[in-house]
C-alpha cells in the first residue's frame, strides 16, 4: 500500500522540505514553513499550559468545557492520550522511504503550481489528486491511511492563533442546554468561529491522524462540525469526532473564548 509508485510521484522528492520537531513539511516554501512552525509552537503552548492540565484534572472532576464536548470523565484518559500525542508528533504510520518518517507530514498544495501535485489511493481503491481536493473547498485535510495532512492555500490566510475576547463566539442558552442558534451579530451559530485560526485547524487534522492510528475508539466518518450537533453526540461518539477536540481546546485557551461554556443546573 505504501509503495512509492502507488502513492506519490517521484517529483515530490525534489520539493522543499522542512520540519519542526517530529512534524515534517513537504512542498512548503520558507515563508510557509516559518508560519507552520509558529502555529505548531502556539498549539504546543496552548496544550501544555492550559488544555492538557484541564483534561488530566477531568479524570477526577470534569471541567465545564470537558463535559460539553466529551460528556463525562470516563473519556478523560483517552482525550489526554490523544492530545499528548499531538504535543510529540510521534510517528504512528509506516514510513515512506525518501518521503516521510511516518510522523504527521504537512504537504503544501497550490493549484497555481500544477507541477506540485500527486495522486492518492484511498483504502477503497479510488484515486484522486491533491490539487483536486483543494479546489473542492477544504482548508486542510488528513488523508487516511497516509501520514499526509494536505494544506490548501486558504489555510495560510487564517490568523496563526486565537484572538482573545472575540465577539463572535457561540453563546450558551442555559434553559435549552445548547448553544444559541444566533451569534451576537445575528448570524447563524455553527461554531465556525472556533476554527478561524491555524492553531485549531492544525489540531483537528493532527487529531484525525492519531484517531485513525488507534483502534479503541472509532473515528466518526463523516465527522460532525456543527457545534450543537457535536455537543449532542454520545460521549463515545464525541471521543471519535476530531472537531470536538478543537472546540474543547478553543474553549479553554487563551482566555476561555467560550467564556460562558457550562452545563445548566
Amino acid at each position: 500500500m505504501h509503495n512509492l509508485d502507488n502513492l506519490i510521484s517521484n517529483a515530490v522528492a525534489n520539493w522543499e522540505r522542512g520540519s519542526r520537531g517530529r512534524y515534517e513539511f513537504i512542498g512548503c516554501n520558507d515563508a510557509r514553513q516559518a508560519t507552520l512552525s509558529r502555529a505548531l509552537d502556539s498549539l504546543y503552548t496552548a496544550l501544555v499550559r492550559t488544555i492538557l492540565p484541564d483534561s488530566r484534572a477531568s479524570a477526577a472532576t470534569t471541567s465545564e468545557a470537558f463535559r460539553v464536548f466529551f460528556g463525562d470523565r470516563v473519556g478523560a484518559a483517552f482525550v489526554t492520550r490523544i492530545l499528548t500525542e499531538v504535543t510529540t508528533g510521534r510517528a504512528k504510520r509506516a514510513p515512506i522511504h525518501g518521503i516521510s518518517s511516518g510522523s504527521p507530514t504537512f504537504v503544501c498544495i497550490d493549484p497555481t503550481q500544477p507541477e506540485k501535485n500527486f495522486n492518492l489511493i484511498s483504502p477503497h481503491g479510488s484515486t484522486t489528486d491533491a490539487i483536486s481536493l483543494c479546489t473542492k473547498g477544504p482548508v486542510a485535510m488528513y488523508v487516511n491511511p497516509y501520514p499526509f495532512i494536505i494544506l490548501c492555500p486558504t489555510f495560510f490566510s487564517f490568523p496563526q492563533g486565537p484572538i482573545s475576547g472575540q465577539v463572535d463566539c457561540p453563546i450558551i442558552n442555559r434553559r435549552a442546554n445548547r448553544f444559541r442558534k444566533k451569534l451576537r451579530d445575528g448570524s447563524r451559530a455553527t461554531g465556525a468561529s472556533a476554527y478561524a485560526n491555524m492553531q485549531w485547524i492544525l489540531l483537528e487534522e493532527i487529531v484525525h491522524y492519531y484517531l485513525y492510528a488507534q483502534s479503541e475508539i472509532i473515528q466518526r466518518d463523516p465527522e460532525v462540525y456543527n457545534i450543537n450537533e457535536a455537543w449532542g453526540l454520545s460521549p463515545r461518539e464525541q471521543l471519535g469526532n476530531a472537531p470536538n477536540y478543537a472546540y474543547y481546546a478553543s474553549s479553554k485557551f487563551p482566555a476561555r473564548l467560550f467564556a460562558d461554556v457550562g452545563i445548566p443546573g
